[in-house]
C-alpha cells in the first residue's frame, strides 16, 4: 500500500456511518452520502467521496478518491472503489468487491469474491511465492476495504475502539488494530463538519501479505500509526446511536496529515444538531 492509498483509507474510515451494518435487524437503513478532504503538511492532497446503503438483505458501498491541489500536480492519481455484500444471520459478509485506480496513462483493476466461505478468486499478484503468502492470510473472515469502513458502525457505543480487521483490496492483506484512548469532545478547533461527543481511538496498519508487506517486513519500520476520533450519532432506522468516524490524524512516511468530512449526512440530516450538512 502507497503512502497516499493509506492515507486514503484513514479518510475512509470517515465515512463508516451505517445503521447497525455489523448486526443489521431492520428492513432498510439510513444512507450516508459525504465528502471528504485529507490535507498533507497543510495542503489540500486527496479528497474522498463516500456512499453507502442498506437493506434487509444485503448492503452497498461506492467511494472514490483523487489527489487536488498542489499534490495533483505531481502525482495525478484516482481510485474508485464498489463493494457489495449480503446479511447472514445478522451479520454483515463481505461479497463482491472492485476497484479501479492509477493515473490517465495506466489504470489497474481489480475484483475480488469475498463469499462467506472464504476467498475464491485467486489473487491478482503474478509472483507465486507472494500470491501463496496473500491466499495464506486471508481466512473466511477477510474482508474488502468498504466492508471494514461498513463494520465499525457496529461495535457497542460502551465499549468502542476494541478490535482488529483483516483486510484485503486485491493486492494487499493487511490487519486494523484499533484501541480506545479517551472520551472527547469534537469542537470548532477541528476541521470539518461535526461537532459534539467523541471517542479518540488509535488505529494501528500492520501490512501483512503483499508487496508492500515483503518491503515493511525489510524495512523492519514500526507500523504506521493514525489517531481516529469517533462520534456517537443517531440514526433514525434503528433510533439508536451508531460510531461514525469524523475526524482523523497521523504520520505516514514522514508527512503529516489531517482528514475530515467537508458534507456529511445521515438520512439527509446533519449527523447531530450541532452540525453542519456543509461548510
Amino acid at each position: 500500500m502507497t503512502c497516499g492509498h493509506a492515507i486514503a483509507l484513514a479518510g475512509l474510515l470517515l465515512a463508516a456511518a451505517v445503521s447497525g451494518f455489523a448486526s443489521a435487524r431492520a428492513a432498510s437503513g439510513d444512507r450516508v452520502l459525504a465528502t471528504y478532504e485529507i490535507s498533507i503538511d497543510g495542503m489540500t492532497a486527496v479528497s474522498v467521496a463516500y456512499d453507502a446503503e442498506i437493506s434487509g438483505t444485503g448492503y452497498r458501498s461506492r467511494a472514490s478518491l483523487e489527489t487536488k491541489g498542489v499534490l495533483s500536480l505531481f502525482s495525478s492519481y484516482r481510485m474508485d472503489m464498489t463493494a457489495f455484500g449480503v446479511i447472514t444471520k445478522g451479520k454483515l459478509r463481505s461479497g463482491q468487491f472492485s476497484s479501479v485506480a492509477g493515473n490517465r496513462n495506466k489504470k489497474k483493476f481489480f475484483a475480488v469474491n469475498l463469499p462467506v466461505a472464504g476467498l475464491q478468486d485467486q489473487p491478482s499478484d503474478e509472483d507465486p511465492l507472494t500470491r501463496a503468502e496473500i491466499t495464506a492470510a486471508i481466512t473466511a473472515g477477510a474482508i474488502d476495504p468498504l466492508t471494514s469502513v461498513i463494520r465499525l458502525g457496529g461495535w457497542p457505543i460502551d465499549n468502542p475502539c476494541q478490535a482488529t480487521q483483516r483486510v484485503f483490496d486485491g493486492q494487499e492483506v493487511f490487519d486494523l488494530h484499533f484501541t480506545f484512548e479517551r472520551d472527547d469532545v469534537i469542537t470548532s478547533h477541528f476541521e470539518g463538519v461535526y461537532r459534539g461527543p467523541a471517542f479518540e481511538c488509535r488505529m494501528t496498519y500492520v501490512p501483512v501479505a503483499g508487496v508492500s508487506a515483503t518491503k515493511f517486513r525489510k524495512s523492519k519500520a514500526s507500523p504506521p500509526v493514525f489517531t481516529v476520533w469517533i462520534a456517537p450519532v443517531h440514526s433514525f432506522a434503528r433510533d439508536a446511536s451508531v460510531l461514525i468516524p469524523v475526524f482523523a490524524t497521523g504520520v505516514f512516511d514522514g508527512q503529516k496529515f489531517i482528514a475530515y468530512a467537508t458534507q456529511a449526512t445521515i438520512a439527509g440530516h446533519p449527523l447531530n444538531q450541532a452540525s453542519r450538512s456543509t461548510n
